[in-house]
């Protein structure tokens, strides 16, 4: 004691100075910087739409969001037609990634997502190349008056709930049809099950660069956080995790959800692969083709989830 008495004496006057120069409280506040990214293009192809409102928007929203949490780091997204997008595919002027619905992209445009999600809604599953993170799906619409026009059918989704009972057709024409303010009123719609080929994926585009590819990980794990999930009601779409209660506005459409509890769906890149002959199957079929009927369900016992 008597030896070491002495050292702190004279070692305790630098350390006592150098302690009352420095900001206390600035230290317990200090965050370590988050990092900058720069701009990342997010595509929104829309080959599906939800019962109402936009999907684009959404997605604008939530990274409008994000970026004020994570300066230096700009989402741009940006929404269109499947059209559109194939000609922007022919002058080369491709995103950083993509958000897109089944059977819209193959594997070879994008590259591993890395992501794994939590509490999937029963039926969906994440894919070595994207991450799914919201549903629509279908429904059944009529009418006792016959001068009131019903929407086309979904020739792929009829032949899936055969014993439906009126008009099969996704969910933004019955919302559209239901809103019109001359028939509106006149229209009666019901759940027809639970299958569904519109599901709404994010991936990382091939030749995204490693940088990028994290960004985008970063932003799509904030996605499918249960905060910005939730809000998917006010589209009335189906969140991707089963732990998320949306919040849906009209009874109408807790009553289709409720349908979705568990989903049957397809790989999105089989889909892919098969979409146009399933699809020209599908319309032949709905219009009376046997053999076109026998090759759709080939075909659809091929692409779905199992």
């Amino acid at each position: 004691m008597c030896v070491l008495l002495p050292i702190v004496l004279l070692l305790a006057p630098a350390y006592l100075r150098k302690q009352a120069q420095s900001d206390f409280f600035d230290s317990v506040r200090h965050k370590e910087p988050q990092p900058a990214y720069g701009t990342v293009t997010l595509y929104h192809i829309v080959s599906a739409r939800t019962y109402s409102g936009s999907l684009t928007k959404w997605l604008q929203f939530c990274a409008e969001r994000y970026e004020k949490k994570h300066k230096g780091t700009h989402i741009e997204v940006e929404g269109m037609t499947e059209e559109t997008y194939r000609e922007r595919v022919a002058y080369g002027r491709l995103p950083d990634g993509y958000s897109f619905f089944s059977g819209m992209l193959d594997r070879e445009s994008l590259q591993p997502v890395g992501l794994t999600s939590e509490n999937l809604r029963e039926g969906l599953f994440d894919a070595d190349y994207a991450v799914p993170y919201c549903v629509t799906g279908y429904a059944a619409i009529r009418t006792e008056q016959a001068d009131v026009p019903l929407p086309e059918a979904n020739a792929t989704a009829a032949l899936m709930c055969l014993e439906a009972e009126g008009t099969v057709c996704d969910w933004r024409s019955i919302g559209d049809r239901l809103r019109d303010e001359s028939f509106g009123a006149l229209y009666t719609a019901e759940p027809v099950g639970n299958f569904t080929d519109a599901v709404c994926w994010l991936g990382v585009a091939s030749a995204a660069s490693e940088q990028t590819a994290l960004a985008l990980r970063e932003f799509f794990a904030y996605i499918l956080d249960e905060a910005q999930q939730r809000t998917l009601g006010q589209l009335g779409a189906i969140p991707a995790r089963n732990d998320v209660a949306a919040e849906y506005a009209a009874p109408l459409l807790k009553e289709l959800a409720a349908a979705y509890e568990t989903v049957q769906t397809v790989d999105p890149f089989l889909l892919a692969a098969q979409r146009d002959a399933l699809r020209s199957d599908a319309e032949a079929a709905y219009a009376g083709d046997a053999e076109a009927e026998r090759r759709f369900r080939d075909r659809m016992m091929q692409i779905l989830w199992k």
